[in-house]
This record gives structure tokens, C-alpha cells and sequence, in this order.
């Protein structure tokens, strides 16, 4: 029984140090995919702008 009981306590621990690993990279990865939808935004927003723009030139 005793046995048992630290079998499932270094289980348990393993996997706890599983699952703070795969936190760290899923955290990782949310910032990274974060940086990306913002530059992609940015360069769509750049494009529409410089698009107007060239359409609604002063006349001559």
C-alpha cells in the first residue's frame, strides 16, 4: 500500500512537470502567433493606406 501511495506521488509529480513544460511552450507559441496577427495587420493597414492615398492626389 505504501508503495503504492509514492508510485502515484512520482507519477503524479512527472506529470505535473509535464504539463508546466507544455504550458511554457503553448505560452510561447500564443506570443509568438500574437506578434505575428499584429504585423500582419500592420502591413494590411499600411496597404490600404498608401492605396487611398495614391487615389486622392491634389490636382494639377
Amino acid at each position: 500500500m505504501i508503495d503504492d501511495i509514492g508510485t502515484h506521488i512520482e507519477n503524479s509529480r512527472a506529470a505535473t512537470i509535464q504539463a508546466k513544460s507544455q504550458l511554457a511552450k503553448a505560452a510561447k507559441t500564443q506570443r509568438s502567433n500574437s506578434s505575428l496577427v499584429t504585423c500582419n495587420a500592420l502591413i494590411f493597414m499600411f496597404y490600404w493606406i498608401l492605396k487611398f492615398c495614391t487615389k486622392c492626389k491634389a490636382p494639377s
